[in-house]
């Protein structure tokens, strides 16, 4: 994928995936904008990471990847998951996603058991979201 031109001020606000095809489309172009906009938050180069995405089949909204030489970041969108650890928001059936970051090794994910999971939301602010993994001591 090419770097999208914009800001991060500029990113894309981007509906959670209603289940159509279209809405699927634009939410994987969308967060592999928002993706790149992290990254650059990071202070990577191109060649220091890689953003890609898997929309998967109809019944679900794919994952869209972001992964560095220490870190996956990846937004798993579903039907009806939620952030771990909060409440289902409602129970109308809307899709809910969110965002896992797992330290990331020579190609491989590393240490299972200290993931972060947050609310997608926060990614289309990526300078709190890089303060984010900061405290939680996944970069520095």
């Amino acid at each position: 994928m090419k770097k999208p031109s914009r800001s991060p001020r500029e990113l894309p606000l981007v509906e959670r995936w209603d289940g159509t095809a279209e809405s699927k489309a634009k939410l994987h172009k969308d967060a592999q904008a928002v993706l790149w906009a992290v990254a650059e938050e990071l202070g990577l180069k191109k060649d220091e990471f890689r953003v890609r995405s898997n929309e998967m089949g109809p019944a679900i909204g794919g994952a869209i990847y972001l992964e560095t030489r220490a870190l996956r970041i990846w937004i798993e969108g579903g039907y009806g998951f939620a952030a771990w650890g909060s409440k289902p928001r409602d129970s109308s059936g809307q899709v809910d996603s969110y965002v896992i970051v797992r330290r990331y090794e020579d190609g491989k994910d590393v240490d299972y058991d200290h993931d972060l999971v947050v609310d997608w939301e926060l990614l289309w602010d990526p300078k709190m979201f890089v303060a984010v993994l900061k405290i939680e001591g996944l970069v520095r």
